[in-house]
């Protein structure tokens, strides 16, 4: 949904190999919830529950995701097996690797995130194969396709990190599938096939190495970065690039370039999503900077982290390409700590997730500002110091940019007059010598 920008910030899975032994199994789901869980699973085909888990070092067996999962470790298929995340499902995996080796499959028909993704790693093995099929998948770390084939039929939107294919590596885009990269260079060594509806862009460096072969009738873009061909590039491909060019095949193209990669469907970008504990209720807010089909956010809840309930819903921008606020109150809370997370759904029906924030409930940390978000030059008030200490203001970097030793009775607010701060988000921090109380606002 998310990277929030759109971020949704959601993550690709991949771990590293560790060694199971093969019985052939298939595991499915039977609810949603987190990987770990064992009352979700099945072994018979849903019929029973296995009371079982799944490893997620997959050698040889068969997983299949038809709900919504949450995973925490790394991810990887080898051996053979096969790892299917199924349209009615999704996969969050957010800070996590995918990786896919010795013919191991991963079918990603769901909504899913990862870090990173990894294709044919190990020394000697054949690599394997990863199908995005009409699915979007969130990554947030790079690519590398050392052997094996990656299949695009979906969408592919990284938000950092490069893509590297191997000289035994190789992508095929078919049936519109789309890549976008943001900050992120592409090198290929290897094989790469573009459809007629088929695009790849970067707002970094394009390049085809030498001994690299990009063939096909689709389109390559660079953003803000260059297009260096070195290798074997298919003059039937449009291209554009900002930058400089060396080495390309056909003129520049950017009219029918830009027109085949506009139907690239971005995800919502969420900047950032957080909460603050207040006296009578918990606050969260996030930050869209753009918004593309956006119909609705529903706010879940959990108190252990693997089931979760809706506990409300905020409607969406729709389609935007600036930035957008929004403010969600929580009244019913307990001591202890809380979990959140945004699910965006589409107008078309499309479901993804943010990363989970947690809240705890302890009078230590209940430190508000209002109002929040702000206005350029407007004053935001910090409720819930009480005492002697320092106030500290650091920007969306860490770093302070005001400081000062207050001293307050119960129920008095200090204040921050915004005009020498630019637009952004800022942290609030309150130590006495003993606790640290957080919170942050917006500058609009």
């Amino acid at each position: 949904m998310f990277t929030t920008k759109r971020t949704f910030n959601f993550v690709l899975i991949v771990m590293a190999l560790l060694s199971f032994p093969s019985f052939g199994l298939h595991y499915t789901t039977t609810g949603s919830g987190n990987w770990a869980d064992p009352t979700i699973w099945s072994t018979d085909g849903g019929a029973t529950h296995c009371f079982c888990v799944p490893p997620t070092s997959v050698s040889g067996d068969t997983v299949t995701v038809s709900h919504d999962l949450v995973l925490n470790s790394h991810l990887t298929a080898t051996n053979s097996a096969q790892i299917n995340v199924l349209a009615s499902g999704s996969l969050d995996a957010t800070g996590r690797r995918l990786t896919v080796t010795d013919n191991g499959e991963v079918n990603l028909y769901g909504d899913c995130t990862f870090s990173r993704m990894i294709n044919g790693t190990a020394a000697g093995l054949s690599g394997g194969t990863i199908n995005v099929l009409g699915s979007i998948v969130h990554l947030a770390g790079p690519i590398n396709a050392n052997a094996g084939v990656i299949n695009i039929f979906g969408f592919l939107y990284q938000t950092a990190g490069n893509i590297q294919i191997e000289p035994n590596g190789t992508i095929n885009f078919t049936s519109g599938g789309k890549f976008e990269s943001f900050n992120g260079n592409i090198n290929n060594y290897g094989t790469l096939t573009l459809c007629a509806t088929c695009c790849m862009t970067t707002s970094g460096n394009w390049t085809n190495e030498i001994g690299g072969v990009v063939s096909g009738t689709g389109s390559a873009t660079s953003t803000t970065g260059n297009m260096n061909n070195f290798g074997s590039f298919d003059p039937a491909i449009t291209w554009c690039s900002a930058g400089f060019d060396t080495g390309m095949t056909s003129p520049e193209d950017c009219t029918t370039s830009n027109t085949t990669c506009s139907f690239v469907s971005l995800p919502v970008e969420l900047s950032d999503f957080y909460g603050s504990a207040m006296e009578y209720h918990n606050l969260l807010a996030w930050v869209t900077q753009t918004e593309k089909d956006c119909e609705t956010f529903i706010v879940t809840k959990s108190q252990d982290g693997y089931i979760w309930e809706e506990i409300g819903r905020v409607t969406c921008a729709g389609n935007s390409t600036s930035a957008n606020f929004y403010e969600f109150k929580d009244v019913n809370v307990t001591d202890g700590i809380s979990y959140y997370r945004l699910q965006q759904i589409d107008v078309d029906g499309t479901v993804h997730y943010s990363q989970p924030i947690s809240i705890s409930n302890r009078a230590s940390q209940k430190l508000m500002t209002y109002p929040n978000p702000i206005s350029s030059g407007d004053q935001v008030f910090i409720a819930g110091i009480e005492g002697e200490g320092t106030l500290n203001i650091r920007n969306a970097a860490g770093m302070i940019v005001s400081s000062e030793e207050i001293s307050l009775s119960n129920g008095e607010s200090a204040s921050v007059d915004s005009r020498y701060l630019n637009s952004g988000m800022y942290i609030v921090e309150f130590s006495n010598g003993k606790d640290l109380k957080t919170t942050k606002f917006i500058i609009r």
